[in-house]
């Protein structure tokens, strides 16, 4: 078994995780991700589940979960980043291999992934350049 396959979140860890840690019962899909394990949640609403590999820098996570947050209260599009029923933006999960993991449940907003834009022409280009300044 690979490295990868050992530290994987399977949907049903995942729908566990949410069930646990937010007192929502949804099916989960996973979805790529670069740095953590994603998966959507389907419930009553939509949710971004991001788990993250074993052992993370949780200050660091606690500040995505906290800019995340606060840009959303200055007007910007952005998904908002879900208090867990403790009240806490960031969760730990301790897995089956006893590795501490981050959980954040973000708000789902639609849209379509800029890898699989084609073709990705100036308008776009240009469009990104303004939404990120």
């Amino acid at each position: 078994m690979s490295t990868y396959e050992k530290i994987k979140i399977s949907t049903a860890i995942a729908e566990s995780i949410v069930l646990n840690n937010y007192d929502t019962q949804g099916t989960a899909k996973a979805m790529d991700g670069e740095m953590d394990f994603n998966f959507l949640v389907e419930s009553q609403d939509k949710y971004l589940l991001k788990v993250s590999r074993p052992n993370p820098d949780i200050e660091y996570n606690e500040y995505q979960a906290a800019l995340v947050n606060h840009l959303s209260t200055k007007g910007l599009s952005t998904p908002e980043c879900i208090a867990d029923k403790t009240g806490n933006l960031v969760s730990e999960y301790v897995d089956e291999n006893g590795h501490k993991r981050v959980v954040r449940l973000l708000s789902w907003m639609d849209g379509e992934l800029w890898s699989s834009v084609n073709p990705i022409t100036n308008k776009l280009l240009q469009g990104l350049g303004k939404m990120a300044g």
